[in-house]
């Protein structure tokens, strides 16, 4: 239940992966999964499945996808990482902070909905402790971003590549 809540999260906020979700445009009848987008769901569930370390460092190096999988580990928590709403908020807006230079809306409202999702969940002075951490955040780590966001999986530096492994791909993504 909790790995499809951090896949779904993810999902929404489609910040590795350009391309919007066909199936997510109003007013339209839902269409089957499509091979990219179960190409999507796989590289989600391989993110998630990276090394904590290596996630960390990623995020760290300004890398959207990690930072929102950053945000979605510290959202239901992880082995060795508890359940932070005020963290998850922070790495939620420090991407954010990196998908509004993009200007492409569709992540822009995608990302909105990450953090509405999640600030739902907070009081305001967690709200306020969240916004302080993730101007932490953007000051401590920022000099180490990329000059122009990576918003797809073939940017990824060589240390930030997703290693697939066979436990990431599952048989629940039929196009049925």
């Amino acid at each position: 239940m909790r790995r499809w809540l951090l896949i779904s999260l993810l999902l929404l906020s489609q910040t590795l992966w350009a391309a919007p979700h066909p199936a997510a445009a109003p007013n339209k009848p839902k269409k089957p999964l499509t091979h990219s987008d179960k190409t999507k769901m796989n590289h989600v569930i391989a993110l998630l499945n990276q090394p904590l370390d290596k996630i960390q460092a990623c995020a760290h190096k300004g890398i959207i996808g990690y930072q929102n999988a950053l945000s979605a580990i510290y959202l239901v928590g992880r082995v060795n990482i508890r359940k932070n709403l005020v963290t998850a908020y922070a790495w939620a807006l420090v991407a954010e902070y990196q998908i509004r230079q993009t200007k492409q809306k569709s992540l822009i409202k995608a990302q909105e909905k990450t953090l509405k999702f999640i600030r739902n969940n907070l009081d305001e002075a967690q709200i306020n402790q969240a916004e302080v951490l993730a101007m932490d955040f953007v000051r401590k780590y920022a000099d180490h971003w990329p000059r122009q966001p990576i918003l797809k999986a073939a940017e990824l530096p060589e240390e930030c590549q997703l290693h697939f492994y066979q436990h990431d791909l599952t048989k629940n993504l039929s196009t049925h």
